[in-house]
């Protein structure tokens, strides 16, 4: 019999980073279905006003390193991948999606529901503004892809043994996984990116990774184990933590939910829009699709031309979750300093 439950999935951004390993487990094996782009629990509404003041293939010069259930190293190592012990018959179906979502098979096509990606190779990819949910043949879970994310099949084997392993690829993008603990020892479930592998087993945990290879993983429910540098945290539920190349993990901090931009300053002068604040140094920041760096202690700056007054700025804060909120700036309303006043003519 299949592995059987339902997940929704990893986060991960468009990123080249260095090695990593991440270990996670559950206490509990219930859980319900969460899209990737859900607005936060307390936040106001989606949108909120500001007051005034794509990755290559994995290389083999990557190291990649592991996400898995606490304690299963020997598990893992028990687990033999070789193709001949494998059989076919897997599949990933399309359960849910919304916008412009693309199936490469053969060819590339608008995707619908009851799509099923089958052999290695398959891929789904969501443009703006898209997302999409994938259910395993297993029945031990689910697969929510945000938009901008590219998702490919590496593994869809059944072993000798009953086990059953599941091996995708996030190129770019994120997405969230969510899974209930395995019945079968030898059964698998792994998501590559270019920093690492996701072996997940059990947990409701976010995974994102940056354009500078920064990663940060979140935990909603069971913990995880992130490695770096040969320096493991335990990352419970609740928590968040932050790899950069070349570093350990950092300590762990409160997950922030809230989505808030605290300190936020606005300031222009002539043509140029200026716009500070700091977040939970766990989330990024975006203008459009575009990543904003957020420093070590959650600083932000951002720099524009803002001779087309008209137009509005959308800046979209997000968690490792997935969770976002956006804010936006109006700015004609942003008083111009060279002049004294709030830009003269409209």
């Amino acid at each position: 019999m299949p592995d059987g439950s339902r997940t929704a999935g990893l986060a991960i951004g468009k990123h080249r980073a260095s090695s990593a390993a991440f270990a996670c487990s559950s206490k509990s094996s219930r859980f319900k279905m969460l899209y990737p782009v859900a607005p936060p629990p307390s936040a106001s509404p989606d949108v909120t006003p500001l007051p005034h003041r794509r990755s290559p293939r994995l290389q083999h010069s990557f190291q990649r390193a592991a996400l898995g259930v606490l304690g299963v190293a020997t598990l893992l190592g028990a687990v033999t991948l070789s193709p001949s012990q494998a059989q076919t018959g897997r599949w990933l179906e399309v359960e849910r999606l919304t916008g412009s979502v693309f199936v490469q098979q053969s060819q590339s096509r608008p995707a619908g529901l009851g799509d099923r990606l089958t052999q290695v190779g398959h891929s789904i990819t969501t443009q703006s503004q898209a997302s999409t949910s994938l259910a395993l043949d297993t029945e031990i879970g689910s697969v929510a892809v945000a938009q901008n994310t590219h998702l490919k099949v590496e593994r869809l084997d059944v072993l000798s043994n009953g086990g059953r392993v599941t091996v995708l690829e996030v190129t770019r993008g994120q997405a969230r996984v969510q899974s209930r603990p395995f019945t079968n020892p030898n059964t698998l479930l792994e998501i590559w990116t270019p920093s690492g592998v996701a072996a997940v087993r059990g947990t409701d945990f976010g995974v994102a990774v940056d354009d500078e290879g920064k990663t940060t993983i979140a935990t909603l429910e069971g913990s995880v184990e992130a490695t770096a540098e040969s320096v493991t945290v335990t990352v419970d539920e609740g928590l968040a933590s932050v790899i950069r190349p070349g570093e350990p993990p950092t300590t762990p901090i409160a997950l922030d939910r809230e989505l808030a931009i605290e300190g936020l300053t606005q300031e222009r002068r002539g043509n140029t829009l200026t716009v500070t604040g700091r977040v939970n140094p766990t989330n990024t920041v975006q203008v459009g699709d575009r990543d904003i760096e957020v420093s070590r202690s959650g600083y932000f700056a951002w720099q524009a031309n803002s001779a087309r007054r008209s137009r509005s700025v959308a800046f979209t804060v997000t968690n490792p979750l997935g969770e976002s909120r956006r804010y936006r700036i109006l700015p004609w309303q942003v008083p111009d300093l060279d002049r004294g006043s709030n830009g003269g003519e409209d």
